[in-house]
């Protein structure tokens, strides 16, 4: 029943798919009056992606804390679309991610407690990571607490590690690094931080 992470691992790779497929996105994408070498543009993607994840990569430790942070936080869904509005701990998960946002310079949004949003770009069309807060109760038979975030040789144990919290800390980092980079995408690029899956 345990719901685990390797560190470093599962990281890289939400981070590097999800830009990977937005830069592949915008390099297919781009007008054929602007782009008149689409194959250079997309290496150019790829480049721009690949200076992303180094650049996150030295926030590994920093990411880590954050990380465990938030799986300590027992944001269990509730019953209905009410007990989503009311649950203190759920508000409480959707708190920390958008302080960090807002700590990052990210335009930030929340929407009454059902879910927020961060986001970094200009422009009419966006592309989003959408990721979800609250997990479901812990059941039995964990090898550590479930809301512990204990780390045992390299893998983080509680629940919510593998299924959806890892999505919303990659993809604020990985906004956050645009940022840092300079990088302006064509498209604002939008990460999602649902409270009811």
């Amino acid at each position: 029943d345990d719901d685990s992470i390797q560190v470093g691992f599962q990281f890289g790779e939400d981070f590097f798919g999800v830009f990977r497929a937005y830069f592949a996105f915008h390099a297919h994408h781009l007008d054929n009056d602007t782009s008149p070498d689409p194959l250079k543009e997309e290496h150019d993607a790829f480049t721009i992606a690949y200076a992303l994840h180094r650049r996150m990569a030295g926030y590994q430790t920093e990411m880590l804390h954050h990380f465990q942070e938030l799986l300590k936080i027992p944001s269990v869904r509730g019953e209905g679309i009410l007990a989503l509005h009311l649950d203190e701990k759920n508000r409480e998960a959707l708190d920390y991610v958008l302080r960090l946002s807002e700590q990052f310079g990210l335009t930030t949004v929340n929407l009454d407690g059902y879910l927020g949003y961060s986001e970094y770009g200009s422009g009419e069309e966006y592309v989003c990571s959408i990721s979800h807060l609250d997990v479901v109760p812990p059941g039995e038979g964990w090898k550590h607490p479930p809301f512990g975030a204990w780390e045992e040789n390299g893998v983080i144990y509680a629940r919510g590690a593998g299924d959806n919290k890892p999505g919303s800390i990659a993809g604020l980092y990985a906004l956050r690094c645009m940022k840092e980079l300079g990088y302006e995408p064509k498209h604002k690029v939008r990460v999602i931080y649902g409270c009811a899956e």
